[in-house]
């Protein structure tokens, strides 16, 4: 759960690791920097893992809803929706991990036979991780591990390949359905495309139709598919895409809000502060003050 990721070329997120040479993204995260206290669904090719150090969070996957509190954490596993959020806007502190599958899988007979069959079946969306069960708290242990290992420090990336490895082969164990292969439903992929063509063009002028043609379906089918599975039309997620993709702007100081609106796509400031004020209950520049007050 990202704010404001660039786009790979299969239209997925980008993430910013912490090193640019190993795969992965690991940081310390407050629900309070994402206005409404709510990020934007999103996918990618990394694992996320969360675990709630203080208060409590809701967190969507493909269109479920799963509340997590203090202790517990959820694993999302690659090519799922997601996003974290408070409806009460109460904070929430957590740890987020981001691995790459290629951190594990350079033998090609391990990828082919144990890590993509896991990494690829839908049946293995999510997990919600307790300490209560012993095998889910020895994963929120090692990503503990995890988390307090990740400074900028020579073995650091072994610590994290390590657990990683211990990581996968405990959920693999532990999941009966894991040979049962069930591969993205053809809406699902649809779904997929749709998203990444916002995501990738929201600041140009976008109609229901050119969101439907990305998917290769009707509008009607293309607004079925949004409300399966992010709960909202295809016109109000590209509305909430571009307000998150306006706050680095407003946050970075360097554009004014009328620069800023139309550079995500906004037709006119008024329109984007309306949207913006609807959205979060405050205004651009209400927002930049709170977050310069953080």
């Amino acid at each position: 759960m990202l704010i404001n990721l660039p786009i790979n070329s299969d239209l997925s997120e980008k993430i910013i690791y912490n090193n640019p040479n190993i795969p992965y993204y690991i940081r310390h995260g407050l629900l309070s920097v994402y206005a409404n206290y709510s990020a934007v669904s999103h996918w990618h090719d990394e694992l996320e893992f969360i675990v709630i150090l203080k208060g409590s969070m809701s967190y969507d996957v493909n269109g479920k809803t799963i509340e997590l509190t203090k202790g517990q954490g959820i694993f999302v596993n690659s090519q799922n929706f997601h996003y974290g959020f408070s409806k009460e806007k109460k904070e929430c502190e957590f740890m987020v991990i981001l691995l790459h599958p290629t951190l594990i899988s350079t033998n090609p007979y391990i990828e082919e036979n144990i890590l993509q069959p896991f990494f690829k079946n839908r049946n293995l969306s999510y997990l919600k991780l307790t300490q209560s069960i012993d095998w889910q708290n020895e994963i929120l242990m090692l990503l503990t591990e995890m988390y307090n290992s990740s400074q900028n420090t020579p073995e650091s990336p072994l610590t994290v390949i390590s657990c990683f490895t211990r990581i996968i082969k405990i959920l693999i164990d532990n999941f009966d359905n894991y040979q049962k292969k069930e591969t993205a439903s053809s809406d699902f992929k649809s779904l997929l495309k749709m998203v990444g063509f916002i995501q990738q063009r929201y600041g140009e002028k976008i109609r229901l139709e050119n969101i439907a043609d990305a998917g290769s379906c009707c509008k009607t089918k293309c607004s079925e598919i949004f409300k399966k599975y992010l709960h909202q039309s295809p016109g109000s997620y590209l509305i909430e895409y571009r307000l998150e993709k306006s706050i680095d702007r407003l946050l970075a100081g360097d554009m004014n809000v009328t620069e800023i609106a139309v550079d995500v796509g906004f037709s006119n400031s008024s329109h984007y502060c309306e949207a913006f004020r609807m959205h979060y209950n405050m205004t651009p520049k209400q927002y930049q003050v709170r977050m310069s007050n953080l």
